[in-house]
């Protein structure tokens, strides 16, 4: 089984616009059922679900930079789902990136044999408003 990995940047979701975002995880986890929840905080802090991302059907193998097997994980929202999100407070530097300026979110993967649970860690989001 693959490794959990850390999310590499944060993201930025623009309302009214299809959104994907492609995360390739070392190893097959192609079997493994994702699941990925944006909140306006951490759970553990209250945070209230905002949206839930979908998944195109993951892809094994795909070489990553280092030529290394991956699988491809797509997240995707739809233009209506992105249109209906609440943008962030602030836009703009991500070192700046701080709740409740931006939503948080991770992506859990299970496993259907056994259903143990590998993930990312939190990432931070920012929607931009709709200007069209």
């Amino acid at each position: 089984m693959a490794d959990p990995i850390n999310l590499i940047g944060n993201s930025a979701i623009e309302q009214g616009k299809t959104y994907r975002q492609t995360i390739l995880w070392p190893g097959d986890v192609s079997d493994h059922i994702p699941s990925a929840i944006c909140r306006d905080n951490y759970k553990e802090r209250g945070g209230a679900e905002v949206f839930e991302f979908s998944f195109l059907p993951l892809t094994y193998p795909v070489a990553n930079s280092q030529d290394v097997d991956c699988t491809a994980i797509v997240l995707t929202l739809t233009d209506e789902i992105t249109t209906e999100i609440p943008y962030t407070k602030y836009q703009g530097d991500p070192a700046r990136l701080k709740i409740p300026s931006c939503y948080v979110w991770d992506l859990l993967l299970e496993n259907p044999d056994d259903g143990s649970v590998i993930g990312t860690e939190a990432g931070f989001v920012q929607v931009k408003p709709l200007v069209t």
